[in-house]
């Protein structure tokens, strides 16, 4: 079974990761203001902190509302390392092309898709 997904899906499916992901953030901040966790709008997504070592520690929905320049991308790595941490992003195949562009020489950790089906 193919699934096809348009630009429209996709937001719509990183809006919600990302909502989830902020949603979470300030959650932890409420319940736990000693792990600084926050989350904060970039690029077009969020930049996700919920706390040293949190696997929830990424920028979401980064690129799918138009072109992302360096000095947003600043801003992200900017934001973890301020947190000390390693920034890291889940980057959808439907973000502009300009952040893939500026993406291009990060280091690949790997494929995660909320968008395919069962194969």
């Amino acid at each position: 079974m193919a699934l096809f997904v348009d630009r429209e899906l996709a937001c719509r499916l990183e809006a919600t990761r990302a909502w989830r992901g902020v949603q979470y953030a300030r959650a932890q901040a409420l319940l736990h203001p000693q792990s600084g966790a926050t989350a904060e709008p970039m690029a077009g997504g969020y930049a996700v902190y919920a706390g040293a070592g949190s696997p929830l520690n990424h920028a979401l929905g980064l690129g799918l509302r138009g072109p992302v320049c360096g000095p947003e991308l600043g801003l992200v790595e900017r934001f973890y390392s301020d947190r000390g941490s390693l920034p890291r992003m889940g980057l959808c195949p439907l973000a502009d092309l300009s952040l893939q562009q500026l993406v291009a020489d990060y280091r690949l950790e790997g494929f995660l898709s909320v968008c395919s089906g069962p194969r």
